[in-house]
């Protein structure tokens, strides 16, 4: 009996040395960046980022990215991050994303990945993102001709590669009988529609920083169509940038 329990605890003791081998097995690494406005230059803090361990199964159509593990950090007062991820081998890759609603990232290129050399250097990686400022637009009819009179409106930016604007609201204080129900999508994203004679409206929309937005708004009223389109519009820093379109 006492041989069978010298022999039960020689065990438990190579299967906590076996289950200790195997933790200290796994390889990590240390994952070092700075978020910074691709604009000012000035660190941003408080931004969530998603940090993806990947690799690729498989070659050419039937490849597919997998994940090996995945980190949500948010950055420090200096914009800064220090974590560690799991990984596979050197040839795995880091995905990197700015994933706050209040920030624009993909500026430089529409994926943030990153080799293991340029993780492993000792010069923190820098990711660059556009801020999101306010902005709104009223638009009012103050010459209408009949309830048959329609505005569509278009928004653009310039001064960067990433030309979205959101439109996140439409507040009416005029009664519209077609406020926004067949928005058209283009190159220049969503286009408000209006049909009424008594349109009295503020959109809410998001510009980027250190960009210019620019408007245009196609009128039809008694039959006949006119198109507008503005000077463009430096956005507010921190603050809100305001435009008004009265027809």
């Amino acid at each position: 009996m006492k041989k069978l329990c010298v022999k039960i605890n020689l065990l438990l003791i190579c299967a906590c040395f076996v289950s200790s081998c195997s933790i200290d097995d796994d390889s990590y690494q240390d994952v070092r960046l700075r978020v910074i406005s691709e604009f000012t230059g000035e660190p941003v803090s408080g931004a969530e980022v998603l940090i993806l361990v990947q690799d690729v199964r498989g070659s050419g159509l039937f490849s597919s990215t997998y994940d090996i593990s995945r980190k949500i950090v948010r950055t420090d007062d200096n914009g800064s991050i220090d974590t560690i991820l799991k990984y596979e081998n050197t040839n795995n890759f880091f995905t990197i994303y700015v994933i706050d609603e209040e920030i624009c990232t993909d500026i430089i290129a529409h994926v943030n990945s990153f080799f293991f050399e340029e993780i492993q250097s000792e010069i923190p990686l820098e990711l660059k993102v556009r801020k999101y400022f306010p902005m709104e637009v009223t638009v009012k009819n103050i010459n209408p001709f009949d309830e048959n009179d329609r505005i569509s409106v278009s928004f653009y930016h310039v001064g960067s590669n990433y030309h979205s604007a959101p439109l996140y609201h439409i507040e009416h204080r005029g009664d519209v009988s077609e406020p926004y129900t067949t928005p058209s999508v283009g190159i220049d994203g969503l286009q408000p529609l209006w049909i009424s004679d008594n349109v009295d409206s503020t959109i809410f929309k998001r510009v980027q920083e250190g960009t210019e937005a620019r408007i245009s708004w196609t009128v039809t009223r008694n039959g006949e169509v006119s198109t507008f389109e503005s000077e463009f519009i430096p956005t507010v820093q921190d603050g809100v940038t305001y435009y008004e379109i009265n027809f």
